[in-house]
């Protein structure tokens, strides 16, 4: 909105690129290596198990994803809820 970059705000660090970033990050690395095939097979017999909530807050986020709308969510609650567990279902889905 306002015309600036990264390259305007001199105390900002830059990004580096994609490639540089996986040669510096090895968390990155490990988290980029997981089996597709485990994802494909977590949602079938977990989607029964989700609550009305957890249902909910899976289908409104699974829904800004797929329509490809930028948005921000904060996944808040005592622990037991359910937090990741819905973490690994939108995770599984997308």
């Amino acid at each position: 909105m306002t015309n600036k970059g990264l390259h305007d705000f001199l105390e900002m660090p830059f990004a580096l690129p994609p490639a540089e970033m996986l040669c510096v990050n090895p968390q990155l690395v490990a988290k980029l290596d997981y089996d597709r095939d485990v994802f494909h097979g977590y949602v079938d017999p977990n989607l029964p198990r989700l609550n009305i909530c957890q249902e909910t807050t899976i289908n409104v986020v699974f829904n800004i994803v797929v329509k490809g709308k930028g948005a921000v969510f904060f996944l808040d609650g005592l622990g037991g809820l359910g937090k990741t567990f819905v973490h690994k279902m939108l995770l599984a889905l997308v």
